[in-house]
């Protein structure tokens, strides 16, 4: 799955706010067969990469992580350079989806590294079934809610995948909130 899409969004801080502008490609490769945490699974490759332009200054991005799913691809973990995911329970898709119905799909908790010896963040992965833009689809949002080592949320981002009549995905919208040392920024790629 491939999509490039066109970010627009703010940066806040205080009564402050300035304009966000950019790019973003993503692009998630296919699975392959690995073990994690003991038992077979698969893993694929999500890579992001994007040009964020806040008040005239330009910051490029650059994310790579590879997902780990079960048989019935729902997420049981991630890896990448700075932290190692683990599902907590059973995570599980709906087995049909229709607008308007959501629920809880998994919590992950994330440590340093693979020893699980420090625990430096928890996620919780949500989903949201809206109406399509074109007729006989569905939006598919998934949402990822990062708690940090709170319980208050730290930022939050949605993905929406446009699903077509025959059931094949489409990466339409990306939107995300995450606040940093005061600063609220609120981005939106489409």
């Amino acid at each position: 799955m491939q999509a490039n899409l066109s970010i627009s969004g703010t940066a806040t801080s205080g009564s402050t706010s300035v304009p966000v502008s950019g790019t973003l490609s993503y692009a998630l490769g296919m699975a392959s067969n690995t073990t994690f945490e003991g038992a077979g699974a698969q893993q694929a490759t999500e890579n992001l990469s994007a040009t964020v332009s806040v008040n005239g200054a330009s910051q490029p991005i650059s994310i790579s992580s590879a997902l780990i799913v079960n048989a019935q691809y729902a997420p049981i973990g991630a890896r990448s350079s700075d932290s190692y995911c683990v599902a907590s329970g059973t995570p599980a898709y709906p087995a049909t989806a229709t607008v308007g119905q959501s629920g809880d799909i998994v919590t992950m908790n994330c440590y340093a590294d693979s020893t699980k010896r420090t625990l430096v963040d928890v996620e919780k992965l949500s989903y949201v079934a809206v109406a399509g833009s074109d007729a006989n689809t569905l939006n598919f949002q998934m949402v990822t809610t990062d708690y940090g080592l709170t319980s208050t949320p730290q930022s939050s981002n949605t993905i929406t995948y446009a699903i077509s009549a025959a059931g094949v995905p489409k990466l339409v919208r990306v939107q995300a909130t995450q606040i940093e040392s005061g600063v609220t920024v609120v981005l939106d790629a489409k």
